[in-house]
């Protein structure tokens, strides 16, 4: 069964969880603010205001700016003095992580999640996108699941997100039984959102492989590529199909 599973673990990491990918604590009305002062700026061809008036907020609501524009460096920047004039504003230590993520430094994103979690135990979007990062990368999974379920006993409205979240890192423990559950839950009690569904759906199918369900799991698989979600995540969905259909149902 190992040797049979390998070809698909190895592209395994192709497929991730959902996460809080955008930076949160969004406020629209200091945002249009914020672009007029900007656009103003570029116009008359003049420096910035001085940041250091600047609340916590004001840098967290510019950093989302710029990392909704792709100006990851400039948006991290502004994350971290929100981090510096708040240290205990768990946010902004999240919005440091997730920039650091997409930027390609796993390993510090998760000393910032980290962070955010000794600020809020509680912090879903802080748990959630930890145990992603844990288990995209197969490391840290036990602590990654324990706080996960600790944020989820206090988040009941992410219960859903969270659970899928679970369910895959428990799969990726080697826990397909418990995986498989888990992520039946997902399924059943998330938003019909096709992006959720299609996603919930993959790795679900991807437990049952890796239980020897492989009929089940090419049954998931085509059930979320019928969800017809964004062409990246239907490209992974319809390789892993492929992949799984010429070893044999």
């Amino acid at each position: 069964m190992t040797r049979r599973l390998l070809p698909l673990l190895a592209i395994l990491p192709l497929v991730g969880c959902h996460f809080q990918a955008d930076g949160i604590g969004l406020d629209v009305r200091k945002v249009r603010t914020i672009l007029r002062v900007v656009r103003a700026a570029r116009v008359m061809r003049v420096s910035l205001p001085d940041m250091a008036q600047f609340s916590a907020a004001d840098h967290i609501n510019l950093g989302v700016v710029l990392e909704r524009k792709g100006l990851l460096l400039a948006a991290l920047a502004q994350y971290e003095m929100a981090a510096a004039k708040a240290p205990g504003l768990a946010a902004a230590r999240v919005n440091v992580g997730n920039v650091l993520r997409r930027l390609g430094q796993w390993q510090a994103a998760l000393i910032a999640y980290r962070a955010a979690l000794q600020i809020d135990p509680a912090s879903f979007e802080a748990a959630n996108n930890f145990a992603d990062v844990c288990a995209e990368r197969g490391v840290n999974t036990a602590e990654a699941c324990a706080v996960l379920e600790r944020a989820l006993e206090h988040n009941p409205a992410q219960r859903a997100y969270g659970l899928e979240t679970l369910g895959w890192l428990t799969s990726q423990r080697g826990h397909q039984d418990r995986a498989i559950a888990l992520l039946r839950q997902a399924v059943a009690e998330g938003p019909p959102e096709v992006e959720f569904q299609a996603l919930a759906h993959l790795h679900l199918g991807l437990a049952l492989h890796r239980n020897g369900e492989t009929d089940g799991a090419m049954a998931m698989l085509d059930n979320a590529l019928a969800m017809k979600p964004q062409p990246d995540l239907a490209d992974r969905i319809a390789f892993l199909q492929r992949l799984m259909a010429g070893r044999g149902r």
